[in-house]
């Protein structure tokens, strides 16, 4: 019940018009192991900002599926993306790794952030400037990002084995 409280907070929030957008939300996202749960909203093509924080919270354990978290814009046509992503790279570990990861017609590129302790947040920002470019920034490091975003882009936020906090989501026309 308190996951779906949260849930619908975070998407009435960050599905309201750019008026009401001055609130911001939480969302906590757990999956079990080897599981998923993610949470869809259609973006604005408009230039607009997304920032907040994010944080691992609870470390799930899996032979195969290491515990990882993500918010990520996804361009219409699906060939376009960039992500934020909190990923604990050894099972042995309760630390996370932040990283910057774009897929521009299928060719991805990663840059490797700071280490993250359990409970550790770091701020994020996504910030679309038009619609064939996106700035983002996250743990204090930042790129600009050229994107085909096309007329309906996707914001996903989305964890795997684990529970992460998506702390101060604000969703803003940019400046």
């Amino acid at each position: 019940m308190r996951f779906m409280m949260i849930f619908s907070m975070a998407a009435a929030t960050l599905a309201a018009p750019a008026a009401a957008r001055a609130a911001s939300a939480d969302f906590t996202c757990s999956a079990p192991a080897a599981k998923f749960s993610s949470l869809d909203i259609a973006a604005n093509p408009d230039d607009f900002e997304i920032s907040g924080s994010i944080a691992l919270t609870r470390k799930g354990e899996d032979k195969k599926w290491l515990p990882s978290g993500q918010i990520r814009l996804v361009a219409s046509d699906k060939r376009d993306s960039l992500a934020i992503r909190l990923v604990v790279e050894d099972v042995r570990s309760s630390v996370a790794r932040l990283y910057l990861w774009s897929s521009r017609d299928g060719d991805e590129r990663a840059s490797a952030g700071k280490l993250l302790a359990l409970d550790e947040s770091a701020l994020f920002s996504i910030k679309v400037s038009s619609r064939s470019e996106v700035l983002v920034t996250a743990g204090g490091e930042g790129v600009r990002v050229p994107l085909n975003l096309g007329e309906t882009p996707t914001l996903t936020i989305v964890c795997s084995t684990g529970a992460f906090d998506f702390s101060n989501l604000r969703w803003t026309p940019a400046p």
